[in-house]
């Protein structure tokens, strides 16, 4: 909600841009599949703890796992990925749009996530490559 700004007003806020870049980068993906998969990472988000991360995949191996902004780092490990296959991982900034490169690894049992860019929310993409 954006309080007592007239909508006109609002849409100049900088939430309006980020939700228009969460828009166009999700709408190239193939949203409507994702389920979430809170178990798949570790830590997770639960009701006392907000500032950890949260997962959703879809069956055809595309994981999105949003981290909120929190106040320290922490390593994250993801599971449930094709052992022994190449995927490709990638940061989406949900505050400018811009996606990071690509990185490649052969996924394992469970996978280590790299460090995020910086300790505001960033949106981890996981794809089969």
């Amino acid at each position: 909600h954006w309080g007592e700004a007239d909508w006109r007003v609002a849409l100049a806020f900088a939430g309006s841009s980020q939700l228009g870049a969460a828009r166009a980068f999700l709408g190239a993906l193939p949203w409507w599949e994702l389920e979430p998969r809170i178990d798949w990472v570790t830590p997770h988000w639960d009701a006392k703890r907000k500032d950890l991360p949260l997962a959703a995949a879809t069956g055809t191996g595309l994981v999105l796992i949003y981290f909120p902004a929190t106040r320290r780092s922490f390593d994250a490990v993801l599971r449930n990925l094709d052992a022994g296959r190449e995927h490709a991982f990638s940061w989406f900034d949900t505050r400018s749009g811009a996606v990071l490169e690509a990185r490649s690894f052969i996924a394992e049992e469970e996978w280590t996530v790299p460090a995020r860019p910086s300790l505001d929310d960033w949106l981890l993409v996981v794809e089969l490559a």
